[in-house]
């Protein structure tokens, strides 16, 4: 190749968002000091490397001691963990791993300070950043940059137009040594690879990418990416027995989990949004806080603290940063008129307890009578409170009472009842395609275990859309 066509070739290849694409001359310059040795690595480093944070996990209990918030970065001691992340929006959302976020599993997502850093070669700034929220069955974590800064972030690829063999390039902080660059190419797609628990004990990851590219520990969490910068794996896990072989979780796998558990909120409002209407409230739960505030359906969202909110991506990552007890001012436009509302943002614990079932419980378990007499424990959901003015209460839920069983349609076998004995498996089956809204749908014992069973019947927004439907 004529070295004075790699500065138009270079140019041609995309290599991120247009933002953080290096300057013409930039390119120009390094291809013509370096010219074959402008390698690959070498442009991707330099596209995507600003995007790229070490992640070093802290005790927060020790950043809280500190007298001032400029210590912070001196006086945290030995990190808990360290890892890599990547900056995946331009308001500081950064996606890691779990394990790195979070690595033990009896710590909680306030008793981390995490402490982010960039690249010398991209300005070396440390910043604090927050632990948003985490999945652990998918090792993934999301953080926030604490800052109103804009951040150069990765483009994400798709999953579909992998191909084995095509290069690709690792960065992250192997064995404490930030940003450092390994190459390799796709060795493989859909491994189900098994991989050590925070709580002890293993599981299988499905569907992972395999690679040669050198991976060591540091490297976890950080970008896993094809030649024109772009993510298309999180680096998550390594096979100590076998040399060479790293794994990494799909982007389109990130995405799905991003979407659908890392950009939850924490809090609950009790409305729900139009889906084709952008900010317009299409329902207001009964007992929730949005009604509480004066909301209405058909309201539009205009603005949250003086802060425009144009479409539902900004609402709901402004949700996201919201703490359960804060209140909030809302700028809504009713009809032709503009109204303002406050709002006291609840725990997302309520909108399962208070706003579906209309009880609060707690897994516990009781005896029973089994085979030759012998006593067998048995799991239950203990219920704690009942809520008044509710579907529970209406039937004569009360707090003690134990939930053994709901009952599901279209069963093949049995009669329908499937015990259950957590809040969170009794609203997985509500929100299952086979609960039985129309008939006796609990079944539950009284302190003086008796049995009853009941029809609970729903007020939440969203069951009852579904309902109109069926």
């Amino acid at each position: 190749m004529h070295l004075a066509l790699l500065p138009l070739l270079l140019l041609q290849a995309p290599i991120g968002p247009a933002d953080q694409e290096p300057e013409a001359d930039t390119v120009a310059q390094l291809a013509a000091s370096y010219g074959e040795r402008w390698t690959p690595e070498a442009r991707v480093y330099l596209a995507a490397g600003p995007s790229v944070v070490s992640v070093d996990v802290y005790s927060k209990l020790l950043a809280t001691s500190l007298p001032n918030p400029t210590d912070l970065f001196g006086a945290l001691g030995t990190p808990l963990s360290q890892g890599s992340g990547v900056v995946i929006d331009r308001r500081g959302f950064v996606i890691t791993n779990a394990h790195v976020a979070l690595p033990t599993d009896d710590l909680k997502t306030n008793e981390v300070q995490i402490i982010l850093t960039f690249a010398d070669d991209f300005g070396g700034t440390k910043v604090p950043a927050r632990l948003v929220n985490v999945d652990r069955e998918w090792d993934l974590a999301l953080l926030k940059i604490d800052s109103l800064e804009s951040f150069p972030y990765l483009t994400l690829a798709t999953s579909n137009d992998l191909l084995i063999g095509e290069k690709v390039i690792a960065i992250g902080t192997a064995y404490g040594n930030s940003h450092s660059v390994t190459s390799g190419i796709l060795s493989g797609v859909h491994r189900n690879v098994e991989v050590e628990a925070p709580e002890g004990g293993s599981y299988t990851m499905p569907g992972l990418l395999q690679t040669d590219a050198a991976m060591n520990p540091g490297n976890s969490g950080g970008p896993l990416l094809n030649v024109f910068g772009e993510l298309i794996g999180i680096n998550s896990a390594t096979l100590e027995v076998a040399d060479g072989i790293g794994f990494a979780i799909p982007v389109d796998r990130v995405r799905e989990i991003m979407a659908s558990r890392l950009f939850e909120p924490r809090v609950w409002l009790g409305l729900n949004l139009r889906r084709d209407s952008g900010l317009v409230i299409g329902a207001v739960h009964p007992r929730g806080p949005g009604a509480l505030a004066g909301l209405e359906a058909g309201d539009r969202i205009v603005a949250i603290d003086n802060k425009a909110i144009l479409n539902r991506s900004e609402f709901q990552q402004e949700m996201l940063l919201r703490e359960p007890g804060e209140k909030i001012d809302l700028a809504i436009e009713r009809g032709d008129r503009r109204r303002s509302a406050t709002m006291e943002l609840q725990t997302i614990g309520l909108r399962d307890s208070f706003g579906l079932l209309g009880f609060a419980g707690q897994r516990d378990f009781i005896w029973v009578g089994g085979a030759n007499g012998v006593p067998t424990q048995y799991p239950v959901l203990r219920i704690t409170e009942v809520y008044p003015d509710t579907g529970a209460s209406a039937i004569g839920l009360e707090a003690g009472d134990a939930i053994i069983a709901a009952n599901l349609r279209n069963q093949v076998e049995g009669d329908g009842w499937v015990p259950t004995n957590s809040v969170e498996q009794l609203v997985n089956l509500i929100n299952g395609p086979d609960f039985n809204f129309d008939d006796f749908n609990l079944w539950w014992l009284k302190p003086d275990q008796s049995s009853e069973k009941g029809h609970l019947v729903f007020d939440e927004p969203t069951v009852l859309e579904r309902l109109s439907t069926l």
